[in-house]
């Protein structure tokens, strides 16, 4: 087997045993973060996800900070 054969094959296994819930954490955690950096609107995370306004603005005050202050300058 190649060394590049075998770095893909470790990578794959890497990538197997990562666990779901952190990778969708960490996926939610960087559209909050578009959202309070304004690089994503709230709309655009409707939009393009599947979660609705109320729970984003909840995943967005247990993270810390006030959701109301980033939607309200923020939803356009």
């Amino acid at each position: 087997m190649s060394a590049e054969v075998q770095e893909h094959a470790e990578r794959i296994d890497r990538l197997l045993k990562v666990d779901r819930q952190v990778v969708l954490a960490a996926r939610i955690h960087g559209l909050i973060l578009g959202v309070r950096n304004k690089e994503l609107t709230i709309e655009d995370v409707i939009r393009f996800t599947n979660i609705d306004r109320e729970q984003l603005l909840k995943m967005m005050e247990s993270e810390g900070g006030s959701a109301d202050a980033t939607a309200s300058g923020n939803c356009s």
